[in-house]
């Protein structure tokens, strides 16, 4: 995303009082298992098990699905310097949260980016970012072919 300009900061990244939501729809065990790959191979990753953080991963992402039922559980990354949260909330849908109050110039929502990117090009799914809980109103999805729609409320 190299057309990014000064404008993502005001229309995407302003600071509102909520998270926004990084988003994959459709989605499966498999693409789950896939992501789940990913993030094992990052360095900079932290588990919350009940609000206790470790650096004990699961082998397979399907036993913290099966533990969600009885605990909370989220996963903390570091992606070239921006956190991201995930939840698990449920297998039909990947979602990951992210500050805006940690976007405060364009390299950070460069970042963004990239990592929306990358979860494109590893799922070949479409991903979207949007206001906290507000999924049918992207501001802006990424495509696997590298192709990026701006929408920008």
């Amino acid at each position: 995303m190299n057309d990014v300009t000064e404008e993502v900061l005001t229309k995407v990244f302003y600071d509102d009082g909520s998270l926004r939501d990084i988003f994959v729809e459709q989605t499966t065990q498999d693409d789950w298992t896939t992501l789940w790959e990913f993030i094992k191979s990052l360095s900079k990753r932290t588990l919350s098990i009940d609000g206790e953080e470790t650096d004990d991963i699961p082998d397979d992402v399907a036993n913290i699905f099966k533990a969600r039922k009885d605990i909370s559980i989220n996963i903390s990354i570091d992606f070239n310097g921006v956190a991201f949260v995930c939840h698990f909330f449920c297998i039909e849908e990947i979602e990951f949260d992210v500050s805006p109050r940690q976007i405060n110039n364009l390299m950070e929502a460069k970042v963004v980016f990239q990592f929306m990117e990358s979860l494109s090009t590893l799922l070949r799914k479409a991903v979207s970012i949007s206001i906290e809980n507000d999924h049918d109103t992207s501001l802006v999805t990424v495509y696997s072919q590298g192709e990026n729609l701006m929408y920008y409320r």
